[in-house]
Formats: structure tokens, sequence, C-alpha cells
């Protein structure tokens, strides 16, 4: 049983619905609990994104929700009562009636609305309505605040603060697809301690800079690569049985954009060293390399099995002893650097499309010797939502004011302010009001105004455009 001027609304992905009393059969007891137990929302979809959804009671002119049925909470669901009708003239939906979407202080009334389709976690409005007892049943609504992200936590406090969360990632940024951006190749070196050249890193998010470098000496591995004043990390490094051929990868994460030097420093005069790199968008920051693989043989056929999986991109490193011409196996592979170093040591790189397990294999001219080392490029993970928790202060009567704040931090100038009405009945000679209002940003300004019934605005004072606490008399 509702209460004279109790509203019930449900929203589907459609429309908004609101609960006829007069038609519904009883499905609410409001009289048990009053007294010390909240009313608290239930629904039976899922996030943003169903068509769905669950009911919830609005009681604007006492202190908000009850429980109900002696406080055991009860899912409900539009299609299973009766008695609802659609609202018309309804240009935006609540994001679902749900404890984050509504809540009510003394005859105000907020809510979470957004643009109709539930697909769309973005351009969300915190709307406000003001309950008159004997009014119309249905609330006129009007937009307190306009976002550009998410709005989720719609909550009031004891201080008579309207808490919500703007959520700018919301649903949560996908997994990173990992991007080739380009690759990049020394010219070999016959006989020095180190090799470089010049690599260039596009603008992207999510960068990864991998290098791979091939030697003539058993030990043959620098003791430093470095992009510009960024040092490497190396991930592997391997050496073939028997020969003095090694070769080692190394990676380096959220590389400067632009165009650098990579050097790679040896302890030791190296008689042959050959050199490539790749650049990468959408690769996981913290484990941008896993699954590392090496092999060693001799033959005309170097392989390796590397553990990967799909949306991983499998790379290889190649040493080849003497100088023999190495032939990418084709196939989901391509080819990123190849060359000889006089005749001491053939050095190559690939990357192939990841999967479950994925074999990098070369080809050789003349069978000799090699090192093989291979690398799963891993995509980055999931993001996790940055939520910002802010406020709008409300007036004691539970009516909006201007007073906004982001954990008493800076605002934005993307909000929209909307002051409390004040109604008069009938013409008075005088009235005295005080305003208090914060503005937070300088740059902006805010301006009160007085509307009359049928005609225009009055601008009352002056803009108030420095970041201070003002009183308007």
């Amino acid at each position: 049983s509702l209460e004279l001027g109790g509203f019930v609304y449900a929203c589907k992905a459609d429309n908004l619905y609101e609960l006829d009393p007069t038609s519904a059969r009883p499905l609410l007891d409001m009289q048990a609990d009053r007294k010390n137990k909240p009313f608290q929302t239930y629904d039976d979809f899922d996030g943003h994104m169903s068509a769905t959804v669950g009911a919830a009671i609005l009681y604007p002119h006492r202190t908000g929700f009850w429980r109900y049925r002696s406080g055991r909470s009860i899912n409900l669901s539009i299609d299973s009562i009766p008695g609802y009708r659609e609202v018309s003239g309804i240009l935006d939906i609540p994001v679902g009636l749900r404890h984050y979407a509504t809540d009510a202080v003394g005859q105000w009334v907020y809510g979470i609305y957004k643009p109709k389709g539930f697909a769309n976690a973005t351009n969300c409005n915190i709307m406000v309505a003001f309950y008159q007892p004997g009014a119309a049943k249905e609330l006129t609504w009007r937009t307190l605040i306009s976002r550009s992200e998410d709005l989720l936590g719609l909550k009031i406090d004891s201080d008579k603060r309207l808490w919500f969360v703007q959520n700018p990632n919301d649903p949560a940024t996908a997994a990173g697809t990992v991007t080739f951006d380009v690759a990049s190749e020394a010219t070999p070196v016959t006989s020095g301690s180190s090799i470089s050249w010049s690599h260039t890193v596009a603008a992207g998010s999510q960068l990864a800079l991998v290098v791979g470098i091939s030697a003539n000496e058993y030990l043959g591995v620098p003791n430093s690569v470095r992009f510009g004043g960024a040092a490497f990390t190396k991930y592997r490094q391997y050496a073939a049985e028997g020969a003095a051929v090694s070769a080692s990868m190394w990676v380096l994460t959220g590389p400067i954009v632009g165009t650098n030097t990579i050097t790679a420093t040896f302890d030791l005069s190296q008689t042959g060293i050959h050199a490539g790199a790749t650049g990468w968008s959408g690769v996981d920051q913290s484990s941008p390399l896993a699954g590392g693989t090496t092999a060693t043989g001799t033959s005309t056929a170097p392989s390796a099995t590397v553990g990967s999986a799909v949306g991983d991109i499998v790379l290889d490193v190649l040493a080849a002893d003497g100088n023999p011409t190495a032939t990418d196996d084709g196939g989901a592979s391509t080819e990123r650097w190849n060359n000889t170093a006089g005749t001491a040591v053939t050095g190559a790189g690939s990357s192939e499309t990841g999967a479950a397990s994925v074999v990098a294999s070369w080809t050789l001219s003349t069978s000799g010797f090699w090192a093989l080392l291979g690398a799963s490029l891993q995509p980055a993970a999931v993001a996790q939502a940055n939520a910002a928790l802010n406020y709008l202060q409300l007036n004691d009567n539970g009516s909006p004011r201007t007073t906004l704040g982001s954990n008493r931090g800076a605002a934005s100038s993307t909000y929209e302010h909307y002051a409390g009405e004040i109604r008069f009945d009938r013409r008075v000679q005088a009235r005295y009001f005080r305003v208090e209002t914060e503005n937070f940003d300088s740059t902006t300004s805010l301006q009160m105004k007085i509307h009359r019934d049928g005609g225009g605005a009055d601008v009352i004072g002056s803009p108030i455009t420095s970041d201070d606490f003002h009183q308007i008399d």
C-alpha cells in the first residue's frame, strides 16, 4: 500500500515508467518500518546496459526512502507490477532508480539521468525536481549538473551535501591492442665495443621499444642499452653451445616520443655485432614480455617454440655463426631486421601474431651453430576505472545551491550551476534574503538572477569572478 503522494518510478531501456497506486495491487508496506529503517532499492539488471530494471519509491516529502515488508529486501521488476504507465515528455532516462541513482531531502528529489540509449555511458546529468503534495503526480526534472563522464553514487549526507562519483573511465578501458609502429636496424659493426643507430618513436599510448642484439662472442652481451638517456631492461640472453655467438633481448616501456639514438655498449671489443629494434603501442607497461624461450643447435633450421596467447605478439632474435644468409620462414611472421657483420655473425629478428603456442623459425643458407631467443609481447591489461568523488552543497531545506566541491578540491568549468528556486504565491512588498555561494575558478563567473513568471530574468548584483566564498544580500 502507498501513502498519498508517493511515487513508484521504474525505467526500462526505452523510457521511464510510473506505477499508478490507484490501479496497482498492494506491494509495499510503508507503515511498518518508517521510523528507523531507510528504504533501499534493488534491481534485476547488471550495470547500465540491460533493458529490465527494478523499481524505487520516491518519498520526497519526508526523509527519503524506506525499507518495506519488515525490512526484508524484495527485488521488483516492472514487468511484474500492474498499473504502471509510460511517462510522457521524457527526453532523458534515469540510469536505473537504484541506491546510487536517486536520493531525496525534504521536498527536493535528485537523480542521475543520461540520454536515451543504455549503451552510452557518458553525458550524464544530475537532475533535480521539487515535490508539492497535491500537485501533478509527474515530477518536473531540470538539469543541475551536466557531465561528459559517467556519474555514479548519488548520496546525501547529514551535512546536506549531495555526493556523487565522476567516473571518466566507465566502462573501464579495455585491454590494449598491441600495434606495430616502426622497425629500425643498425649498420653492422665488424670491430668495436658498441653499436648505435637512430630510431623514431611515434606518439601513442602504452608504448614499448624492444631491441634484439646478435654478437659473435660467447659472452657477447651488452652491459647497457640506452635510448637517448633512458636505459633498457635486459629480458633474456642466450649463447650457442660450442660457438662464439649470442643473442639478447632488451625492452623499454614508455620511451620518449621522437627521434633518439639507441646505443648498446659492451665490456669487450666484438668482431661482429648486429642489432635492430621494433616499436609498439598498447603494451602492458608492467610486464611487457613473457614466455621467454631459448634454443640452440647446429643446422640450417633454427627454431624455438614460444608460449604466447591470442592478442600477444611473438618476437625473436637470431644469432648465427659465420655469415650465412638467414631467411624468415614466413607464414604469419614478418622479418624486422636481417644482416651479417662481416664473416663473424648473422643477426636477424622477426615478429608474429600470438597464439597459445607459436614456432619462431628461420632457414640458414649453410649449416652452422646458432642461438635463437623468443618472447611474447603482452597487451596492456584492463585498466582500472579512475573515479573522482565530488559533492554539491545543498541548503538546509534540501534545495540546491551553487557550492560545488571535489573533496574540497578544484572545480571544473564544465559544471553548470543552478541556485535553488524561491517561489512567492502572492505579491509581497519586501523580502530579505542572503544567498551564499562559492566560486572555485577565477576564470569563470557566477551571476545571480531573478526570474519573473511570464517574463525575463533580471540580473542582481555583479558577477562573482574571484576564487572565494561569497554572500549576497
